[in-house]
């Protein structure tokens, strides 16, 4: 109740100076304890992160998408959090989701929940999941048209992470390629 109240009370203040979508909430679960972006997470637990994403985006938005509301963006799909040794996506180097114990269903989630809870975006993570596809989630077929769009059933908008992507898995495609393959993607 209390995060569902903050997002409330958050959503009143940027309505009054304009803002009228979040880049948020952050619904990675961080099971990655290396990983540098846990602070901005609800944390390690799968069922508390769920709960808590469901609350913001709830509190947030309201009950649907509508003139009082602010729109989330939910972010990082599929989840950024079980990045290879902790390090940061933004890097080649961090470039690889591992979903270790066979988890990539348990991350999927706070996602889940946020869709149900009617959330306007969702953000793709720039990581390749290993054994989903060999590519950047922004660029995948698997992960946003069949995975996100088809069998979570979200027909929001999906952008790509603040700008542009990483070319995992992409690189030696030019920037109108990679384009074309993300709007391809879903």
């Amino acid at each position: 109740e209390l995060v569902r109240t903050f997002g409330k009370l958050a959503s009143e203040e940027l309505r009054a100076i304009g803002i009228r979508c979040l880049l948020g909430p952050m619904a990675d679960v961080a099971t990655e304890p290396r990983w540098n972006r846990i602070n901005g997470t609800f944390g390690e637990d799968f069922a508390t992160v769920e709960k808590l994403t469901r609350a913001f985006v709830e509190g947030m938005q309201g009950p649907k998408l509508s003139p009082t509301s602010v729109m989330t963006v939910v972010k990082h799909f599929p989840g950024d959090g079980p990045v290879k040794d902790g390090y940061d996506g933004h890097n080649a180097y961090g470039k690889w989701y591992i979903y270790p114990g066979a988890q990539f269903d348990a991350h999927l989630k706070p996602f889940q929940a946020a869709i149900q809870s009617g959330t306007g975006g969702i953000m793709t993570a720039y990581g390749i999941p290993v054994g989903k596809d060999t590519v950047g989630v922004a660029f995948s077929k698997a992960m946003v048209n069949e995975l996100l769009r088809q069998k979570l059933g979200f027909n929001g908008l999906v952008v790509t992470d603040w700008l542009r992507n990483m070319p995992w898995g992409v690189e030696k495609m030019s920037e109108k390629e990679r384009q074309r393959m993300m709007i391809a993607a879903g």
